[in-house]
């Protein structure tokens, strides 16, 4: 695919969407007869159909995406594009296909349905919302039937001569998932409130370009980039709803055109994206052949550990992912979790040399039902956390333990970080990390027996002061810490605080020598936190 000017190609679609190929036209009366009472013996759909040349273009995606039976049958608010808007909205995507070097020929039925469905839901919403009932000075935020935020509000046009003189209008913005309403796109009505059998219809002003701001991009995506711009890092998690912009085709291949998931986010693309009991968001109503990109940053060359997230009440399922379009992990067996949003850790079972910089992870679907929320790359060998051992004299916070995983960094008697921050830090390792109230984090849900290792380079040898900051509703949990697998304390007992998050420190004097050396805090009973140690030389 040919490179194209992005200046130049957002200067011409700016003048398209401000004259656009007709709207500089007279804005023609949206009924075909004049003046109309205000309800009709018509329902919305068989209205529309009656206005001869007027409706041609929006009919024909109404029956295309299936929505004739809802306008015929359901009680539901109607704001229709005239047929200039999508006009308009064609004939700017036929420019930028020419910019891009390709024919500018495509029809409506060039278009994919599910981009057809997605915008045309966004000009829906069920019940009967009239003008006064959006009288407000923010307006009336409006929820279509896909759960995607629109913002209803009256306004009062100007007439000639007189600010504010003229019709009351409803003006219907699109707040492109944004609080923010310099992020809204608008359209006015040309006229409002006609009662049909089944509803109420809007009609917007042929000004308003199809789709808002959202149909050629959602249409057709110039080249693939990573989410926002931005990519995710290895080592580190890989979240299934960051999947790369692009489209259809492009950033992922979905089977069914139309967006399936129940979560209101990224639902212009045809990924099925559900809210996930484990946080974000998990792909689901999988079908076997589709795939996702994730444009990824390998931080460094190195052996790592594959682990994904994934749920299934079967035990049919097989994932594969590939890297820049050739094969890594082969085919990867779903275990049977219990249900869609019973999420399991699966470990592949082999290492892969991943090397540093800039790579594409493709998540390809290769058989079976189930849910995939994330997947992640960890170092295999140990290292420290930062590359650079951690210095005593110094601070030694809870999470820079090193690489390397179970029975290398730590030991975790459960493979899955319980923390509640792990979508935040080292989701893929079992250390349970979670939010301190003191800041940073802490390890919690601690157990008999478990240990977590720091790689540190103590500068001088001679004696120190270690005060270990730790918190317990417990009187009986001890820990103790060792230096190269000698113990370097007694048990340490640590005090009733009052409870997980009231920390208290616990002192200790140790005789260290100098240099490189592995330093371990060991669990010697559960039922307590650890966030950090502070050693300092006596």
């Amino acid at each position: 695919m040919k490179k194209i000017n992005s200046t130049l190609v957002a200067w011409i679609l700016v003048l398209g969407l401000v004259c656009g190929w007709s709207a500089c036209k007279k804005d023609l009366n949206p009924y075909a007869e004049g003046d109309l009472a205000k309800s009709v013996d018509f329902t919305t759909y068989d209205f529309l159909k009656s206005q001869k040349g007027l409706y041609d273009s929006l009919l024909h995606i109404i029956d295309l995406v299936g929505l004739k039976d809802t306008l015929q049958t359901a009680e539901v608010t109607f704001f229709a594009p005239q047929d200039y808007s999508i006009i308009n909205a064609m004939h700017n995507l036929n420019i930028a296909r020419k910019l891009n070097g390709e024919n500018g020929n495509w029809t409506i039925d060039s278009v994919r349905k599910g981009t057809w469905d997605t915008l045309m839901h966004r000009y829906l919403v069920r019940g009967i919302v009239d003008l006064d009932s959006l009288d407000y000075a923010d307006g009336v935020d409006l929820i279509t039937p896909y759960g995607y935020e629109m913002n209803g509000k009256t306004v009062t046009l100007n007439s000639s001569g007189m600010v504010e003189g003229g019709s009351k209008e409803i003006q219907l913005s699109d707040k492109n998932n944004s609080r923010f309403t310099k992020d809204w796109v608008s359209a006015v009505t040309r006229t409002v409130n006609l009662k049909t059998k089944n509803g109420l219809l809007h009609v917007l002003n042929t000004r308003h370009v199809f789709g808002f701001s959202s149909f050629v991009d959602s249409v057709y995506p110039v080249l693939r980039r990573p989410f926002l711009g931005i990519y995710q890092e290895i080592p580190g998690k890989i979240e299934m709803g960051y999947f790369d912009e692009g489209g259809e085709g492009i950033g992922y291949h979905d089977a069914d055109p139309a967006n399936q998931g129940k979560t209101n986010f990224r639902t212009s693309e045809g990924v099925d994206l559900d809210a996930c009991s484990d946080g974000l968001y998990n792909i689901g109503h999988s079908t076997p052949g589709e795939w996702l990109k994730f444009s990824v940053k390998v931080l460094k060359t190195q052996k790592y550990i594959l682990k994904l997230s994934l749920a299934s009440p079967y035990a049919d399922g097989y994932v594969r992912i590939d890297m820049d379009d050739q094969p890594l992990s082969g085919s990867i067996a779903v275990p049977k979790t219990g249900g869609y949003q019973t999420w399991q850790t699966v470990v592949v079972d082999q290492l892969f040399e991943l090397k540093e910089g800039i790579h594409t992870m493709e998540f390809y679907l290769e058989a079976g039902a189930y849910n995939a929320a994330r997947f992640g790359f960890v170092p295999s060998e140990q290292s420290p956390y930062y590359d650079n051992p951690l210095e005593i004299p110094g601070t030694i916070k809870c999470y820079e333990f090193d690489n390397g995983g179970e029975g290398v960094g730590y030991h975790d008697v459960d493979e899955r970080n319980k923390g509640a921050a792990r979508l935040d830090i080292r989701f893929f390792e079992g250390v349970d990390l979670e939010k301190c109230t003191e800041g940073g984090y802490d390890v919690g849900y601690t157990a008999k027996d478990e240990w977590i290792a720091y790689t540190v380079n103590i500068k001088k040898a001679g004696k120190y002061l270690v005060k270990s900051r730790v918190a317990s509703p417990n009187a009986s949990a001890v820990f103790h810490l060792s230096l190269d697998g000698v113990d370097k304390t007694d048990v340490l007992p640590i005090p009733n605080t009052g409870g997980y998050q009231n920390w208290v420190d616990v002192d200790a004097e140790v005789t260290l020598p100098a240099g490189k050396h592995e330093l371990k805090f060991h669990c010697d009973n559960s039922g307590f936190n650890f966030q950090k140690l502070e050693i300092s030389a006596l």
